[in-house]
């Protein structure tokens, strides 16, 4: 009970109820962080098995959100 409420409950109304506090742009990089999170905390506190496929996927979202936040500036 305690699981269900505290990981698939809580999270998605909490993440909505910040939504008007964060801002859409904060807010959506927040909401792609969720999973390289979720995985990497299974990793290291279960010891889930995470798969080369998994951490390249991983690392693709996190350089997506690096990319789009950096400012390319036009000389």
């Amino acid at each position: 009970l305690m699981l269900s409420l505290f990981g698939t409950v809580l999270p998605p109304i909490l993440l909505n109820k910040g939504f008007p506090h964060t801002g859409l742009g904060l807010g959506s990089i927040v909401s792609s962080l969720e999973l390289p999170v979720s995985v990497t905390l299974a990793w290291i506190v279960i010891p889930e098995t995470v798969l080369p496929i998994q951490w390249t996927g991983i690392a693709i979202i996190i350089f997506a959100i690096i990319i789009s936040n950096i400012n390319f500036k036009k000389a």
